[in-house]
């Protein structure tokens, strides 16, 4: 009797399972139901390396040994940058980047998304360095191995109208070669994508 129950309730359990994944497979799954399009940025760039030098007084040279003393002494620092974005009159992102690591000296990475209605939108990108440069500052030109991947310019800026389509993603990346903002939009069949940008200010 409990053999027969058992089997009894195997049996249901199995039909019920096999019905269960008869209307799963019927269901339509919709990755955005709103029917948005979407803005994506993502980047990854290294910072510039700001250094402020100053020219050491005779009194403070006088206090080190003569091995340490140096009459130009410079402190150093990472640059950060302020990420503005609009879309039509709108602001949607404003926030500082800062490079990765203790020292905020590493590439600094960015992924942010924001849905956008279907439509024809006009879009300004604008990224630029936080701190001034003056006279006792000076931006360094690394020479190690990391020179291979220039820095981010001082002042980065992208402006365009721009079609977004429904359930399409428009991504605004860092072009590294030719140091711009740039523009990827879906390509069709059998087209490749087709980047647009503007160039860097130095």
């Amino acid at each position: 009797m409990i053999r027969w129950f058992a089997r009894a309730a195997g049996l249901a359990s199995g039909i019920g399972g096999l019905a269960l994944l008869a209307v799963l497979s019927g269901w339509r799954y919709h990755a955005n139901p709103d029917d948005h399009a979407l803005l994506r940025l993502a980047l990854s760039a290294r910072p510039e390396r700001l250094e402020h030098c100053r020219q050491v007084s005779e009194a403070e040279l006088a206090e080190q040994p003569v091995h340490m003393r140096q009459r130009i002494q410079c402190v150093g620092k990472a640059a950060t940058y302020r990420l503005h974005v609009r879309l039509d009159s709108q602001t949607i992102t404003d926030r500082v980047l800062r490079g990765g690591g203790l020292r905020h000296d590493r590439p600094l990475s960015l992924l942010v998304e924001h849905p956008v209605q279907p439509g024809a939108h006009h879009l300004a990108v604008r990224l630029e360095r936080v701190e001034a440069i003056d006279s006792n500052a000076v931006v360094l030109v690394d020479s190690t191995r990391r020179a291979r991947q220039p820095p981010l310019p001082a002042r980065l800026s992208l402006g365009e109208s721009q079609w977004f389509e429904a359930r399409r993603v428009v991504l605004v990346s860092y072009d590294i070669e030719h140091r711009r903002l740039v523009i990827h939009t879906r390509p069709g069949t059998g087209d490749q994508p087709s980047p647009t940008g503007s160039e860097a200010a130095p």
